[in-house]
């Protein structure tokens, strides 16, 4: 990524149940790819979008950037995060780690892959937590410092709703995903 050029950069948060309804899933996917191609009209390739890199919404989002090839940045909290909650606890019951490793190639291919807290799961590190939750919200953190809007789906959810409570406090425009 041109650390020079100014991009217009686009961050989604959302739920991880999205992945538990397949066609619901298919429904925001295609929704995003859509919006993800007018952006692209708009802003051309000073287009980027940050996904978190869960399972559900944040997956949506990075499919649909590979969809319409804008840059993709994948923001993960951590070394451990990918195996723990794509292949260990995938909320499908399944291993589906490969299709995380599909959008990580991606992104290191066109946006770049950052490890947001820069440890391992249940390890001391310099970010002073052992919680793995709390990386969660350390990389919703992260993302959010980089925002020109947030895309929000279903901000309800414990995550989520802390991604878009802070997105509303620091007055970074959002955009709520029906």
């Amino acid at each position: 990524m041109d650390k020079m050029k100014k991009f217009f950069t686009i961050v989604g948060t959302g739920s991880r149940s999205l992945v538990e309804d397949e066609e619901k899933f298919n429904k925001v996917l295609a929704h995003l790819t859509e919006l993800l191609g007018k952006a692209k009209a708009k802003h051309g390739e000073n287009l980027l979008v940050i996904s978190g890199m869960a399972e559900g919404f944040d997956e949506a989002l990075a499919k649909a950037a590979m969809a319409n090839s804008v840059q993709l940045l994948a923001a993960i909290p951590n070394r451990g995060y990918s195996k723990y909650y794509w292949k260990d606890h995938s909320m499908t019951g399944f291993d589906r780690y490969s299709s995380f490793q599909e959008l990580a190639r991606y992104a290191n291919e066109t946006g770049g892959v950052v490890y947001t807290c820069g440890c391992i799961k249940d390890q001391p590190t310099k970010c002073g937590h052992w919680d793995g939750r709390i990386y969660n919200f350390k990389r919703n953190e992260w993302m959010l410092e980089r925002a020109d809007i947030v895309w929000v789906y279903n901000p309800t959810s414990k995550g989520t709703a802390h991604a878009y409570g802070l997105a509303r406090k620091a007055g970074i425009r959002t955009h709520i995903i029906q």
